[in-house]
């Protein structure tokens, strides 16, 4: 048995070290950030024991350590957000996924409009969030519902814009570097306080001079305006 892991459903669920046995505790999952100390404690101890590393709560971390710690985390996590997508996609899927893995039909049904895309964007931000399944939404508080459909949003734009540089509509080289789940799990960061940065439209695309004559603040406008159309036509694309 995994000594450290999280169910599904009313709680997650998680081991820890008491002595010589172990422990299950199953929380809600709106009450584990007040236990998050005590998951990190749970992940040190698996750390330790995978490496024959005698356990203290009052010893530090190495650097590999950490490192390890935080790739134990991420994984988890990408394990969580994208349990639903791998069910619903049939695409393996992990913390390493980056936009331009996504298969061409998986991309396509996350950028078209519908309930049931944003949706499977709450599922991919709730589950890297720990913050329970699609299905607890609703029960979550004003704050946690603002990070999830912020989060949803900004993932929603980078799907975009990525079907925009399969089209060659954008600049090459324009692509999202990081993987999926950390665009979720830094959002705070990539946000900033300003504007987020946007692609270029491509050259080669048929409204680029109309574009380039534009003033700065007036591209981002102009580029959006293209989404609709960039979504039908990947959309033909893939039926051709």
């Amino acid at each position: 048995m995994s000594l450290f892991g999280f169910s599904t459903g009313l709680g997650a669920t998680f081991v820890h070290p008491n002595h010589d046995r172990i422990q299950v505790v199953s929380l809600a999952p709106r009450k584990q950030s007040c236990y998050k100390k005590l998951i990190q404690l749970c992940v040190f101890y698996t750390v330790c024991k995978s490496r024959r590393i005698p356990f203290s709560r009052k010893r530090s971390l190495t650097m590999a350590e950490v490192i390890q710690l935080e790739f134990f985390k991420r994984k988890q996590a990408a394990t969580r957000g994208f349990k639903s997508w791998s069910k619903r996609f049939g695409d393996k899927l992990d913390e390493q996924t980056r936009l331009s893995d996504l298969a061409d039909n998986t991309l396509l049904f996350l950028i078209s409009p519908g309930d049931q895309n944003i949706f499977a964007l709450y599922e991919l931000v709730m589950g890297v969030k720990n913050l329970g399944t699609a299905s607890d939404f609703f029960q979550l508080d004003k704050a946690e519902k603002m990070e999830v459909i912020d989060i949803s949003i900004y993932v929603l734009d980078q799907l975009r814009f990525e079907s925009m540089r399969r089209l060659d509509w954008l600049e090459s080289g324009a692509g999202q570097p990081l993987p999926i789940v950390e665009l979720v799990e830094q959002y705070p960061l990539l946000k900033g306080p300003g504007p987020a940065p946007i692609p270029t439209l491509n050259e080669s695309h048929p409204k680029y001079q109309v574009y380039r004559g534009l003033p700065e603040l007036e591209k981002e406008t102009f580029l959006r305006k293209q989404i609709p159309e960039a979504i039908n036509e990947f959309g033909k694309r893939l039926q051709d």
